[in-house]
């Protein structure tokens, strides 16, 4: 089986590039890997990223694989780079593999993403398939439809991506009926309305690009698919690894070690989403976004019920 084509959103860690490079040499049946750089922020930056771009090159000279490489002159932020960098990839093929550099995978990821790709390509409900599973107690070879998309490690179509919100207008998203009931779960309807809240008073490039895209999916009713075993872990969660938005908690997910998947039983079905297939993942945001903390919760609470008055402009339209 033939591999989809792999994209690696990159930046300036050489360590990273290193590490995931190292895994794609023992890939086989692999034709082409994109990979997308930011741009520099500072002097420093610039040997860095220079570093990451050699070692790019010395593995596209042992490979047989076709390797992409598109640099930016200037720092884009972690946002909008990935947006163009899958935009890019885009431009020339219909389903991609999406992988940061600081994401580790059992090469079965690979596998797994491209068989689902090519079971659901036809059918529009599917938006995005995850490398990633906090269920502990589902270790079958098998997937199951969830509602929450995780982007370490994900793949999509160009179908689905095409649909990205390019722009939204909170207050009339919390008074729609379709967005309040997409999750099934008022408190994270609710978390992720201030995630919106956040896009529209935040600078752009410190933004989330996951929270337009799940915005994408809700809006369109989209489903996502989840593998019933861990396929990726992110390795970025240590302040020493420098993450763009660091969450102590978050340190949790380093439980959760990376299996193998087996493919060759897994079969299309019928769409059919269980609320309680997604209750383990629900308790883990549950446990670690600081949207639930008690204090924020009651500060959002205000702003709230304020949200049409005091703080409309805060509530009100943005653009990607």
């Amino acid at each position: 089986m033939n591999l989809s084509p792999i994209l690696i959103i990159a930046y300036n860690r050489y360590e990273k590039i290193t590490q995931i490079l190292n895994i794609l040499k023992n890939v086989k049946n692999l034709s082409s890997i994109y990979f997308k750089i930011d741009g520099p922020r500072n002097k420093q930056d610039l040997f860095k990223i220079k570093n990451v771009i050699r070692q790019i090159k010395n593995f596209k000279k042992f490979t047989n694989k076709k390797i992409f490489i598109k640099t930016e002159k200037y720092n884009l932020g972690l946002k909008n780079n990935i947006i163009s960098g899958i935009n890019w990839a885009f431009s020339k093929e219909d389903k991609l593999i999406i992988l940061e550099d600081d994401n580790i995978f059992d090469i079965s990821f690979l596998s797994f993403s491209t068989k689902i790709l090519k079971l659901y390509e036809k059918n529009e409900n599917i938006f995005h398939i995850n490398g990633t599973n906090f269920n502990t107690l589902k270790v079958s070879n098998d997937y199951y439809f969830t509602k929450l998309a995780d982007c370490v490690g994900w793949a999509t179509w160009k179908r689905a991506w095409i649909k990205l919100e390019k722009s939204f207008d909170l207050n009339s998203l919390m008074d729609s009926y379709k967005f309040n009931n997409y999750y099934q779960d008022k408190e994270i309807t609710n978390c992720f309305c201030e995630y919106l809240f956040r896009e529209i008073n935040t600078k752009s490039k410190s933004g989330l690009w996951s929270t337009w895209w799940q915005l994408s999916i809700i809006n369109n009713n989209g489903i996502c698919i989840n593998p019933s075993k861990n396929l990726v872990f992110h390795d970025g969660y240590e302040k020493k690894d420098n993450p763009e938005h660091f969450n102590k908690l978050a340190l949790i997910k380093k439980n959760y070690s990376i299996e193998n998947i087996n493919i060759t039983k897994l079969i299309k079905k019928k769409i059919n989403y269980n609320y309680t297939d997604d209750n383990p993942h629900i308790n883990l945001i549950k446990n670690i976004d600081p949207c639930f903390n008690i204090m924020n919760k009651m500060k959002w609470s205000i702003k709230k019920y304020f949200r049409k008055s005091i703080f409309s402009k805060k509530f009100g339209y943005t653009k990607l």
